[in-house]
């Protein structure tokens, strides 16, 4: 059965229904390994996107106008995190063949808005990773979308491909 994913309130950041069963994500878990909270009592979310991949939920959280960010994955079946990493500028984090692919919607001071994607391995628990910078040519890189959410990371054999998805 496919995990449901709803957002949380008060200390909860998501909550996760798989099979009638109940499972949170808390600010409390993730202040231990993501710095950019790890002093505040309510973090200040800005952007939050969650998708499910068989049983693992991944999502990307940001603050600070995206300068600061994780990218996590939650295990519906141990009920833990197996994997964070580097979540700056990210909207959307996939995976396929055993890695983690984020895309980066990066804006910032200074800095023509523009889209980066890169992988690592799964299972990363730091986030000082270092990552595998996948070449986007120059259309798909300015291609922004209205919305965040609207970015879909794609698979057409191995190769990773940015699509935008159609509103309704």
């Amino acid at each position: 059965m496919t995990p449901k994913i709803s957002l949380g309130d008060g200390n909860t950041l998501i909550d996760i229904t798989v099979k009638e069963e109940h499972q949170t994500v808390t600010f409390d878990m993730l202040k231990e390994i993501w710095h950019d909270i790890s002093d505040c009592e309510s973090p200040y979310i800005e952007y939050i996107n969650a998708d499910v991949f068989g049983v693992y939920v991944v999502c990307c959280v940001s603050v600070s106008q995206g300068q600061g960010g994780i990218v996590f994955i939650w295990d519906t079946e141990q009920r833990k995190i197996v994997h964070y990493s580097n979540g700056e500028f990210a909207v959307k984090a996939a995976i396929h063949d055993n890695k983690v692919y984020v895309l980066r919607e990066v804006s910032c001071w200074g800095v023509t808005a523009h889209l980066e994607l890169d992988y690592c391995d799964f299972g990363i628990m730091s986030e000082e990773n270092s990552v595998t910078p996948i070449k986007l040519d120059e259309d798909i890189s300015s291609r922004l979308a209205t919305s965040p959410a609207d970015y879909i990371i794609d698979f057409d054999d191995s190769t990773p491909v940015i699509k935008l998805q159609k509103r309704k």
